[in-house]
């Protein structure tokens, strides 16, 4: 693979952008489970987006994001410098949010969130 161009997206950019691009959100499990983008993944660090990029066959461009974008572009430039991630990565651009998940809720994009936990009701025992 020729060389890979890591660029940076603003909100405005991503959202017209969006359904182009396959959303590698770099949050927390829980954090992501409680609220994310539709159609958006879920990785810890940059092996599980090689492992999953040589497993799978993505069919749009990789755009990473996280709560501040100080992680998404250390490990998109990490990624770049990864033989593994060039070799299997068919894309000519890497993308990475040039903001943070929170500034996300006000962009109109479809953020799911998950349900509160039901509430539990202690058993009482009547005398």
């Amino acid at each position: 693979m020729e060389n890979i161009s890591l660029k940076k997206l603003n909100i405005h950019q991503f959202r017209e952008a969006y359904k182009n691009l396959c959303i590698a959100d770099l949050r927390g499990k829980q954090s992501f489970e409680a609220a994310r983008l539709q159609d958006s993944l879920n990785f810890q660090n940059d092996n599980e987006i090689i492992s999953y990029i040589k497993e799978n066959s993505i069919t749009k461009p990789l755009l990473l994001l996280c709560f501040t974008k100080q992680r998404s572009k250390k490990i998109s430039e990490q990624l770049l410098n990864n033989v593994d991630f060039v070799n299997a990565y068919n894309f000519k651009d890497l993308y990475y949010l040039d903001s943070g998940f929170m500034e996300l809720d006000e962009s109109g994009l479809p953020i799911l969130e998950s349900p509160p936990p039901p509430k539990r009701i202690a058993n009482s025992i009547a005398l």
